[in-house]
């Protein structure tokens, strides 16, 4: 029986079962210990950082956000980083 047939027999969305068969489980379902690198307040500004940027017209592009993200880790230290986590490499 294939999975989308299977979902339609029991009433259950086909994404949600096709996701279950493939191993899948959303962020807030994992078993495993969540890994959380930034404090809320550190959070909050790399967000205020990117809006203040953004609005006089520098756009942040994906490396040098990346980066950001892993300054801030690094200087909140909730937890060490790995190497390669989020980004390694300089901007």
């Amino acid at each position: 029986m294939s999975i989308r047939q299977a979902a339609k027999k029991v009433g259950v969305p086909f994404e949600n079962l096709h996701g279950r068969a493939k191993g899948e489980a959303r962020v807030t379902c994992r078993r495993d210990p969540m890994l959380v690198y930034l404090c809320t307040g550190a959070e909050q500004g790399l967000i205020q950082v990117v809006e203040h940027r953004s609005v006089r017209g520098f756009c942040t592009g994906y490396a040098e956000l990346r980066f950001l993200i892993r300054q801030t880790a690094i200087v909140s230290s909730l937890r060490s980083l790995m190497d390669t986590s989020p980004d390694h490499s300089p901007v």
